[in-house]
């Protein structure tokens, strides 16, 4: 696959969910942004006291950290920047979202079917990334794991994989072994020997 492509297509009520929070924060943002310059011009007349300026201040912050949050969550999601602002400006949720790779890759499609169990492509899953791992540098722990079947509305597994943590150590030295135990039985290639 090449960086950019079209992965999957996946329609969520998470999605919506995340997408309708991340609305409701820029509308508290926006609402916060111009209590708060109302305030200063307030301040400056006299009119208000410092107190009530650092409390209107304060939940600008806040809210900004809730805007944060909720852009952060939207792209966990596999929301981009760009389906990000045209939310922001169309006001518009739309509960399916395009995956695309953020990488040039090869996908695992040897072992994986469309009707594996899901707990069997967690696996494989698992043992793409440990190889990812090993051949570039720029990929590295922790690994962020979300289980999520079709139709559903919660994860079934979110798990944080830290270094040394015992299943994937065991994965990972499993799975090297088997391949080193499948390199020495597959016979050599007979190009360039003599017959």
């Amino acid at each position: 696959m090449k960086r950019g492509q079209l992965l999957a297509t996946l329609t969520s009520t998470e999605l919506s969910n995340a997408q309708l929070g991340y609305l409701k924060a820029l509308s508290q943002q926006v609402l916060a942004e111009s209590s708060a310059a109302r305030a200063r011009q307030l301040y400056q007349a006299d009119v208000i006291g410092q107190a009530e300026l650092q409390r209107r201040e304060s939940e600008l912050v806040q809210s900004n950290a809730d805007l944060s949050g909720a852009r952060d969550q939207l792209k966990v999601l596999g929301m981009s920047e760009g389906a990000i602002a045209r939310l922001a400006r169309t006001r518009q949720v739309d509960s399916s979202a395009q995956i695309v790779s953020s990488i040039d890759g090869i996908v695992l499609d040897r072992a994986v079917t469309h009707d594996i169990d899901l707990y069997d492509a967690l696996k494989i899953s698992l043992i793409s990334v440990d190889s990812t791992m090993r051949s570039n540098l720029s990929v590295g722990m922790p690994i962020d794991t979300l289980v999520v079947r079709r139709n559903a509305r919660t994860a079934e597994v979110a798990y944080r994989i830290e270094p040394d943590e015992p299943y994937f150590t065991d994965l990972r030295q499993r799975w090297s072994a088997a391949l080193r135990a499948a390199h020495a039985a597959i016979p050599r290639p007979p190009y360039g020997t003599e017959q």
